[in-house]
């Protein structure tokens, strides 16, 4: 069969268009069709569900995707880092390179699958030594799927952000030339790469000089993330070179920059690039925000489960809306996250933001992520001849077209991925492979 129809008794094709009931038609891979109503006899039914756009992850880091539990928040941030580098140097003492390698495969194996498996159908990952190409091979045989998705990409596809670390010249040249040459190292299979962009990885953590001349001769690369304004004590190192991480740095024998960057310094680097994510953002004041207003290639991304493990003030959600700043979702990692359920970040803001319309909450994890990443051709809603990479929630008996949006981004769930569907339906309904 070169075409299938689905329905549900909703197809949610953006925050704003709700079917009741709906029917979608898919044709290799792609989005052939939408319509309300039932008036052709669908291939496929999922009944008492709804049918959404896949949800997109604008941030995680994949590499922790083995913790069973996050890393305590500490008496400060420098305390948490501590723990991540201690998880990491402790897989590197007990794991030769190829086990440590394996390890890492294994790592970012089981976040796609959680991913996958809770409706996200593409991320971007900030990823760090060691990682390759071939982590991101799903191992899918086109031949297995029916003839109207042989087209359709695996899922999730993976944006990926090498990160540049390093407030000494060795350590900064050597996460540099490890990130710039990642891209170059085309020969391993992978179908679930999307595409390469970078991240530089704070203020507090880079020789920002260094970082400034990179770009000048570095070609653009498609997208640029950077965590800022994430902690309390950044802010009181930037600011004031003191605090929790002049502590940190001094116990670790980091020499100390002389050259600290504001945090307005981040702001402009990142309104200068042709495409960026300003990740976090939780001390970001009305005069920063207002600097932001109307960026349209800049886009700020809020972890809600993550801000509140950390105990961090409410966030500056309303301030960012009020001045038409793009504001999209992520999990962050399991390393301050139980889980990479993207779902629960929805209902999570919006129970900490009441003032969170329901189709804003619902976009900043499909349109305006697509939007964030750059790929709303494709992805982002249900429309013509974008991918047919689609989410599935079960339906409450209370949801109506009236309050559908209202209640689901209300309502903790897990999204399920539309394809499963498939492999439960009966090939006799006409589904062939």
């Amino acid at each position: 069969m070169n075409s299938i129809r689905l329905q549900a008794r909703f197809v949610v094709a953006s925050p704003d268009r709700v079917l009741h009931p709906g029917q979608i038609v898919i044709a290799q891979g792609r989005i052939a069709d939408v319509t309300s109503g039932a008036a052709e006899t669908a291939d496929l039914d999922l009944g008492d569900r709804v049918i959404l756009p896949g949800l997109i992850n604008a941030h995680t880091h994949l590499e922790f995707s083995d913790l069973r539990t996050p890393f305590a928040a500490g008496s400060s941030f420098p305390d948490w880092i501590r723990s991540v580098i201690r998880h990491r140097r402790e897989q590197e003492s007990q794991l030769s390179g190829a086990e440590l390698m394996e390890r890492r495969k294994r790592t970012v194996s089981a976040g796609l699958a959680e991913a996958r498996a809770t409706g996200t159908v593409y991320l971007a990952d900030i990823v760090t030594e060691p990682w390759r190409r071939s982590f991101l091979s799903s191992g899918r045989k086109k031949d297995a799927l029916p003839a109207a998705l042989s087209e359709q990409p695996t899922m999730p596809l993976t944006l990926v952000l090498p990160e540049i670390i390093g407030l000494t010249a060795e350590r900064f040249e050597a996460t540099k030339n490890w990130a710039t040459g990642l891209a170059s190292a085309t020969s391993e299979e992978s179908d679930l790469l999307a595409g390469f962009g970078i991240s530089p990885h704070a203020p507090y953590s880079l020789l920002w000089d260094e970082l400034e001349r990179l770009f000048q001769t570095f070609p653009e690369p498609s997208l640029t993330a950077i965590h800022v304004a994430e902690s309390i004590d950044e802010l009181k190192w930037l600011e004031e070179a003191g605090g929790a991480f002049l502590e940190s740095f001094s116990s670790l024998g980091i020499p100390i920059p002389k050259h600290r960057p504001q945090i307005d310094d981040a702001i402009a680097f990142l309104l200068q690039r042709e495409r960026a994510l300003l990740v976090h953002g939780n001390y970001l004041t009305r005069r920063q925000i207002e600097t932001l207003a109307g960026a349209r290639q800049l886009s700020v991304v809020y972890c809600p489960r993550t801000h509140r493990h950390f105990g961090h003030p409410s966030y500056p959600l309303e301030n960012l809306e009020r001045a038409s700043v793009r504001v999209v979702l992520g999990t962050d990692s399991r390393a301050s996250n139980p889980d990479l359920n993207l779902w629960s970040e929805v209902v999570v803001a919006r129970s900490e933001h009441p003032g969170w319309s329901p189709g804003q909450a619902l976009a900043a994890v499909t349109l305006r992520s697509a939007e964030a990443l750059g790929i709303d051709r494709a992805f982002g809603s249900i429309s013509t001849g974008k991918w047919a990479l689609l989410s599935v929630l079960d339906c409450q008996p209370h949801w109506t077209r009236e309050n559908l949006v209202d209640e689901m981004t209300s309502a903790f769930a897990v999204p399920k991925p539309w394809q499963d569907f498939i492999a439960k339906h009966d090939a006799s309904e006409g589904i062939e492979k």
